[in-house]
């Protein structure tokens, strides 16, 4: 849909975008990454301990599927 906006970090794996939405990229200032961001590194690390707790060490292979999981905990936790 041309007509939809999508805001991404600026990743440049992610340009292509342009061709079929409206891309708008914006890059997070270093000084802002904790007023805009909290919880982000909290989440990372969080799930860096997930994954070494749960499942004591991660294979490429079965990656998406322990984010997943973590996902699904982090969202059903209340």
């Amino acid at each position: 849909m041309p007509e939809q906006f999508m805001y991404t970090d600026a990743f440049r794996g992610l340009t292509s975008l342009a061709n079929t939405q409206k891309h708008l990229p914006r890059v997070t200032p270093a000084e802002k990454v904790d007023e805009w961001l909290p919880w982000v590194h909290i989440v990372i690390s969080n799930l860096k301990r997930f994954l070494l707790d749960t499942f004591h060490g991660v294979q490429g292979k079965h990656l998406q599927e322990y984010i997943n999981e973590f996902c699904y905990r982090f969202n059903h936790k209340h």
